[in-house]
């Protein structure tokens, strides 16, 4: 949804931005939800060989 606040221009935008900070305070209110959410996070933000270099076809 971060992404979508800075794609999105106008209207959207803040809806995005809205909804962003929406499922922020939810997540902080359920405390291993959020940590499987930050993990997941870290997880996709991390280098690794999961580039289109990296997989062969046969």
């Amino acid at each position: 949804m971060a992404a979508a606040v800075r794609l999105l221009a106008g209207p959207m935008r803040l809806a995005a931005g809205v909804a962003c900070a929406v499922v922020g305070l939810l997540l902080a209110g359920s405390g291993w939800a959020a940590l499987v959410a930050a993990a997941v996070a870290l997880l996709a933000g991390a280098p690794g060989p999961l580039g289109p270099s990296s997989i062969t076809c046969p």
